[in-house]
C-alpha cells in the first residue's frame, strides 16, 4: 500500500517522537530502531525543503541518543553530528536565490568547532565536551584546525556546485539582477522562474549521499583510527 504524503508525515513524527521518549528513558538501542523506522517516512527527495529538515531531525536524534551514552561511538558521533551541520547549510542553499542566511554564515565562518591552539591534547572528561574528546579519540584533535578548515571549504564552496548553482550567480551578481528587474527583467525572469524553479525540482538523495561521503573521507584522511 502507498502511504500519502499525510501518512507518511504522520509516521515520521510518531518514529521520531517514539525516539526520544526512549532517549529519555536512556533506552538508545530502541531509540535508534525508532529513528531507523523514521528513515523509512522520509519526505521524497524532490521535496526538497521537507526532506532536508526530516533529515536534519534524524541526524539531530542520532547525535542525541549518542551524547546521553556513557560510552558514546565517538566515530559515529562526529559523523552525524558534520552531517547535521553541513544540512544546516544545505537548509540555506535550497532557499536559492535568497541566500542572505548562507551568504552570512559563510562570511562569519559559521562552524561546529572553535579552534584554539592552546587547548590541551591530554583528554579532560570534567572540561572538555564530547567533540573535542571524540576529536582526540580519533586521533584528529592535532589536525583539527586543517579538519575543520576542508570541512568549511565543502559547505561553503563545494555544496554550491553540488547542489548544481553556477558561479554565475554569485551573491553580487544575484543581487545586480534582483535590483535591477525593472530594467533587465530578461535576466530576473530566467533567475527566479527559470533557473530557480529548474533547481528546486532536484532530487536531493544525491546531495545527501556526497555529504556522507565527503565526511567519510575526511574523518580517514586525519584519523589514525
Amino acid at each position: 500500500m502507498t502511504l500519502t504524503h499525510e501518512s507518511r508525515d504522520i509516521e515520521f513524527k510518531n518514529a521520531l517522537k517514539e525516539s526520544y521518549q526512549f532517549i529519555k528513558k536512556k533506552e538508545f538501542d530502541n531509540a535508534f530502531k525508532s529513528i531507523a523506522k523514521a528513515n523509512l517516512f522520509l519526505p521524497p527527495f524532490d521535496d526538497q525543503f521537507n526532506y532536508i529538515d526530516a533529515l536534519l531531525q534524524i541526524k539531530e536524534a542520532q547525535v542525541s541518543v549518542i551524547s546521553r551514552d556513557k560510552s558514546p561511538d565517538y566515530m559515529a558521533y562526529l559523523i552525524y553530528s558534520l552531517e547535521s551541520f553541513a544540512l544546516n547549510i544545505t537548509r540555506d542553499l535550497i532557499q536559492f536565490p535568497h541566500l542572505s542566511s548562507f551568504y552570512y554564515r559563510k562570511e562569519i565562518k559559521y562552524s561546529p568547532y572553535t579552534f584554539n591552539s592552546t587547548d590541551s591534547e591530554e583528554i579532560n572528561f570534567d572540561k572538555d565536551d564530547i567533540q573535542d574528546i571524540a576529536l582526540k579519540k580519533l586521533g584528529i584533535f592535532l589536525h583539527r584546525e586543517e579538519f575543520y578548515r576542508d570541512y568549511l571549504q565543502f559547505i561553503y564552496e563545494d555544496l554550491l556546485e553540488i547542489y548544481g548553482i553556477p558561479p554565475k550567480y554569485n551573491k553580487d551578481s544575484i543581487n545586480k539582477i534582483i535590483s535591477n528587474m525593472n530594467t533587465d527583467y530578461e535576466s530576473f525572469d530566467q533567475l527566479i522562474f527559470g533557473f530557480s524553479e529548474e533547481l528546486h525540482r532536484k532530487s536531493l538523495g544525491y546531495l545527501n549521499y556526497k555529504i556522507s561521503e565527503f565526511i567519510d573521507r575526511l574523518i580517514k584522511k586525519y584519523s589514525f583510527i
